[in-house]
């Protein structure tokens, strides 16, 4: 397995990317505008929960460590400040992941249902040309994978906000703090870009090839008995081995490859709260800043260790979304359909006679299905239509 050593461009996979997402969100407007927003208030809780640390930090702990305080003094504005962000936080979350998940699950059902209705509008002639087991591929993998991006992209979208929160934060704080949190940030949303980029060829491959076994599979199943009778068990479970074995090595590729990037990420958030630490300590004793400031800005930096992940979770999905839809898409464009003459129909209660006159049909030009085919068949008569294979019966029914 050989996967494209070229990636494209950031412009192709992100402006790619935010298409699919705008097109999904236009459809479900509500059900996004609820999760962003239940993202947004999980945002400022943890923006509010590290500042309340703060506060506790310097008027409570520092207070009856130090000057002796009693504990008594402080112990209800201290409960009732962690109570009331742990609340906040907790309806955020119920907020943003039903939210999501509706999003998702609408955009889903939707999806799956545009593509029915459109193959039922499509000619016989372009079944033909399909793998069904690529066609159940794309109805079932390749519009779960599309919209795989909607779940996390609220939280993401949150955790966006608060990353700019978490810089502004820390600048109010103190401008080099701001600095420090603003290029570290930076780095990591840049390492996690070029992961998108760097495993969007890879995912491509892996959506075809699952079309690839899905349809070998398909096709074992639909030939089970000629195969048996014609003594090919071992060709045909050779290729749908080969077929499986190419995928899985695309798997393995594409997770070898993630998590090599995943654990970079892991390791620079800590290295970004450890140069704060250190510059926090110097502007302690220059005396610009408390240390309840520096406590703040690293719990901070503590809560956002998961968080900022969720941005390279989203381009990760964004990424593998996009060789989904395109796939789903190629289906949607087909054009072609069945093209109906103007006469209507007119229902009418009971039986009713069937009357033609040298009816051709044809699916492709020159091509006859169909030729001067001659139909009287009185109201509530039973008719058989039978033939050889290949003569028209199905075509002459429908």
């Amino acid at each position: 397995m050989t996967p494209d050593p070229t990636p494209p461009s950031a412009r192709a996979v992100l402006g790619g990317g935010l298409r699919i997402v705008a097109r999904f969100v236009k459809a479900r407007p509500w059900s996004f505008t609820s999760a962003v927003t239940g993202a947004a208030m999980f945002a400022a809780s943890i923006i509010a929960s590290s500042a309340v640390i703060g506060w506790i930090t310097d008027s409570a702990i520092i207070p009856i460590l130090n000057e002796g305080e009693p504990a008594s003094d402080h112990i209800l504005g201290v409960v009732l400040a962690v109570v009331g962000v742990a609340l906040w936080r907790a309806a955020a979350i119920v907020m943003r992941r039903t939210s999501a998940g509706w999003l998702q699950l609408r955009n889903q059902q939707d999806l799956r249902r545009k593509l029915v209705e459109h193959q039922m509008e499509l000619e016989l002639s372009w079944f033909g040309q399909q793998s069904i087991g690529n066609l159940l591929s794309v109805a079932d993998n390749d519009t779960e994978r599309s919209t795989g991006v909607l779940a996390p992209l609220p939280y993401a979208t949150g955790v966006s906000l608060l990353v700019v929160g978490t810089v502004v934060l820390l600048t109010l704080l103190d401008i080099w703090l701001g600095v420090v949190a603003l290029c570290g940030m930076t780095l990591i949303v840049f390492v996690e870009v070029r992961a998108a980029i760097t495993l969007y060829p890879a995912w491509e491959g892996i959506q075809t090839q699952l079309g690839v076994v899905t349809g070998v599979a398909h096709e074992s199943f639909d030939g089970a008995l000629t195969i048996k009778s014609l003594g090919r068990e071992e060709m045909e479970t050779e290729r749908l081995r080969a077929a499986s074995e190419e995928l899985r090595d695309r798997g393995i590729y594409v997770g070898v490859r993630w998590e090599t990037y995943r654990t970079l990420i892991v390791v620079l958030i800590p290295a970004v709260s450890m140069v704060v630490l250190w510059v926090g300590a110097l502007r302690v004793d220059a005396g610009a800043i408390s240390p309840g400031d520096i406590v703040t800005a690293l719990y901070l930096l503590s809560l956002l260790t998961f968080p900022i992940q969720l941005i390279a979770f989203v381009l990760f999905d964004m990424a593998a979304s996009i060789p989904g839809w395109k796939r789903v898409e190629a289906v949607l464009e087909a054009d072609q359909r069945v093209v109906y003459g103007p006469i209507q129909a007119v229902l009418e209660g009971g039986a009713a006679p069937v009357d033609s006159d040298a009816v051709d049909f044809s699916y492709e030009p020159g091509q006859a299905v169909l030729s001067d085919v001659v139909v009287d068949i009185p109201a509530g008569r039973t008719v058989a239509v039978v033939g050889p294979t290949g003569s028209g019966k199905t075509t002459l029914t429908l």
